[in-house]
């Protein structure tokens, strides 16, 4: 991904979308694998079938790479733009609206 893919994928991407992207962030940066059924159980902004059609979407555009077996995921790849912006983009636009930035919190978390 360029620099003007990257500035049009996020001037596209919902705040879910970055949400979802950002499990992804996170459990490729801890190294462990997460439970999508687990994860989205706790989001209300983030139903589990958006999430795996996001997640979906971006392996197809190859932002993505990950093992899936029953509910869970394992992330081996992250597009290196992506891993490297995201979690600003994602904290930037939690600002936005109280709601995102207590279902951010709910994801950092989850990760803890």
């Amino acid at each position: 991904m360029n620099d003007k893919q990257l500035e049009y994928f996020y001037s596209m991407v919902s705040f879910a979308g970055l949400l979802s992207l950002y499990t992804f962030k996170l459990s490729f940066d801890k190294k462990v694998a997460f439970d999508k059924n687990d994860l989205t159980a706790e989001l209300s902004i983030l139903p589990e079938p958006y999430f795996h059609g996001f997640i979906v979407a971006c392996s197809a555009m190859n932002i993505v790479g990950y093992n899936f077996k029953n509910s869970i995921f394992t992330v081996v790849y992250l597009d290196p733009m992506i891993l490297s912006t995201l979690e600003d983009q994602v904290k930037k636009s939690a600002k936005k609206e109280k709601y995102w930035e207590e279902e951010l919190e709910k994801v950092i978390k989850y990760f803890e």
